[in-house]
């Protein structure tokens, strides 16, 4: 169990690497990870971008996302209902949600 572990660890990487330095836009579904790893992933990706520039749009329903965001856009029925800036997001390490 745990040499499949380490296998799929090195998998998730590698994903997270292409996601994180591709040219064009792509697509990251973490809703069927568990709670720890879903965390690790989004940390990643907020250093990521940190360190980068790069820019990452997480698509959800769940508000508890929008503590670590730079900046939050509510869509309402296709349209930008609303935009906000969060001037101190929080570390994706301590989101609870």
């Amino acid at each position: 169990m745990k040499k499949l572990t380490c296998i799929l660890a090195v998998m998730l990487m590698l994903c997270l690497c292409t996601v994180a330095y591709a040219a064009d836009p792509v697509t990251l579904d973490i809703t069927a990870l568990d709670y720890q790893t879903g965390k690790a992933i989004l940390k990643l990706l907020q250093d990521t971008c940190r360190d980068t520039g790069r820019t990452v749009v997480v698509v959800t329903h769940n508000s508890a996302f929008t503590a670590i965001a730079d900046r939050v856009i509510h869509v309402r029925e296709g349209s930008v209902a609303a935009m906000e800036l969060n001037e101190a997001p929080l570390s994706a390490d301590v989101l609870e949600w």
